[in-house]
C-alpha cells in the first residue's frame, strides 16, 4: 500500500462493517483476507530481500519498510479485529470468517509484535482459544 492508501484503513471501517449486509460482508472480509496476505508476503520479501542485499536501487531502507508495515499491519488490528472478535459469537458467522481470523493468527506469526495486548504474549495460542477452542463460539 501506498501512504494514501495506508490513510484509508481507519476507524471508519469500525462503523462501516456493523451495517454489512451478509454479501457485502464476504466482500469486505475476502478484501481483508487479500490484505493480510499481501502484507505479510511483502514484508518477508522486503526482509529476505535486504538480508540477502538483492534489494532494488528504488527499494526503501529497511527500517522504512518495516515501519511502513507495522502501520498497515496496526491499522488492519485495530479497526478490523475488534469487529472479527465480535463477529465470532454471531449465530451464523459468514464462512469468510475462519479464513480472515487464520490470516491475522499467521500475521501475529511472521510480524511479532503486531498484535494487540490483549492476544500477548502468546497470540496464536490466544487466536485458537477465541475462534476454536472457546465455549461461546
Amino acid at each position: 500500500l501506498h501512504l494514501s492508501e495506508e490513510k484509508l484503513l481507519n476507524e471508519g471501517f469500525s462503523m462501516l462493517l456493523p451495517a454489512c449486509h451478509h454479501a457485502e460482508l464476504g466482500t469486505v472480509l475476502h478484501f481483508l483476507q487479500t490484505a493480510l496476505a499481501r502484507l505479510r508476503h511483502v514484508h518477508k520479501c522486503s526482509s529476505q530481500g535486504h538480508q540477502s542485499g538483492t534489494s532494488g536501487l528504488h527499494a526503501p531502507p529497511l527500517f522504512v519498510a518495516k515501519e511502513h508495515h507495522q502501520a498497515v499491519a496496526s491499522a488492519l488490528w485495530k479497526n478490523f479485529f475488534p469487529y472479527l472478535k465480535s463477529l465470532r459469537l454471531s449465530q451464523t458467522p459468514p464462512p469468510q470468517l475462519a479464513d480472515a481470523a487464520a490470516g491475522f493468527t499467521l500475521l501475529a506469526v511472521d510480524m511479532l509484535g503486531t498484535a494487540p495486548s490483549d492476544l500477548q504474549p502468546q497470540p496464536v495460542l490466544t487466536m485458537m482459544h477465541w475462534f476454536a477452542w472457546d465455549d461461546i463460539v
